[in-house]
């Protein structure tokens, strides 16, 4: 469990700071596929708010494409990462708001908009 802790913190850590590049150059949107499994999130846990839950998808989606390609096996496609994400999201989705009380370091990054459900 350290690991995958571990793991997820790594991985959260990349896409902030893609996200961060993606908004100073103005080009920050979500796919369609993004935005279907926010609303799949969304639906499986009631605790996050739909920023906190785009956070999540984000999380997942880089943290696959990031394994994948450390592990040197060809590009599958976006559908592919849609497959994967949506099956983490169903096994792990509705215990995703406890990693951010287990890990204070995050815990700002998700409260930002703590007021805003849904």
């Amino acid at each position: 469990m350290k690991s995958s802790a571990f793991h997820v913190s790594l991985v959260f850590g990349l896409v902030l700071l893609n996200m961060l590049k993606q908004i100073t150059n103005g080009v920050y949107w979500m796919t369609d596929y993004h935005e279907r499994l926010t609303k799949f999130l969304l639906d499986k846990n009631d605790y996050l708010s739909s920023a906190q839950a785009k956070i999540w998808v984000e999380l997942l989606w880089e943290d696959f494409e990031a394994t994948y390609a450390k592990a040197g096996r060809p590009y599958q496609g976006i559908e592919m990462t849609e497959r994967v994400v949506k099956q983490w999201i169903q096994q792990y989705g509705e215990k995703l708001h406890e990693f951010v009380a287990q890990n204070p370091k995050y815990k700002d990054y998700f409260l930002l908009d703590k007021n805003t459900l849904h």
